[in-house]
């Protein structure tokens, strides 16, 4: 079994997780999610019990990319000392920003991402139960990767070999 979802409460706003409906992809489905509960179960206990959010990137923004512990790690978020800022499992800081006008809620790529400044917008929030745990996982849907300029600096590359003549070089592997 996959586990179970809840409503939960956290950055986005009653009244915004309302008008956003039912999510355009379903957070637990996600490649990055299913990466994490079927390929890192000690990360993802780890994740449960020290009470991590993960920031879940809609699939369709994921097309091409090559889901890696990596890519999962700065995806998974632990609050710090510091108000509305977040360490990724490795290390990266995220920073929250909040609009109190329009209510919108965005995550910021900051410190150790290959890019910083990368923005993404928070679009809805679930509480995730494993199988055998009572306690949640708070997924924070987002719009796209913090990593998504590395991603598409990868996906822009494969594109420019796979239509390059003579397909991928005997030489060219990637890894994950």
């Amino acid at each position: 079994t996959s586990g179970h979802r809840a409503r939960a409460r956290g950055w986005v706003s009653e009244q915004r997780q309302r008008s956003a409906g039912s999510m355009d992809d379903d957070a637990a489905a996600s490649p990055l999610f299913t990466y994490l509960r079927t390929k890192l179960p000690d990360l993802l206990e780890r994740a449960v019990f020290e009470g991590w959010k993960v920031a879940v990137p809609q699939a369709s923004s994921l097309r091409g990319a090559a889901i890696s512990q990596a890519l999962v790690e700065s995806h998974l978020l632990r609050q710090t000392a510091i108000r509305d800022e977040w360490k990724t499992a490795n290390g990266r800081t995220v920073v929250v920003v909040k609009d109190p006008g329009s209510g919108s809620v965005r995550l910021t790529a900051g410190r150790g991402f290959p890019v910083q400044g990368n923005t993404v917008s928070v679009l809805a929030e679930d509480l995730w139960y494993g199988p055998s745990s009572d306690q949640g996982l708070q997924l924070v849907s987002v719009s796209e990767p913090l990593e998504k300029d590395s991603l598409s600096t990868l996906n822009s590359y494969a594109t420019t070999v796979l239509e390059g003549e003579g397909g991928l070089p005997q030489n060219a592997y990637l890894t994950g």
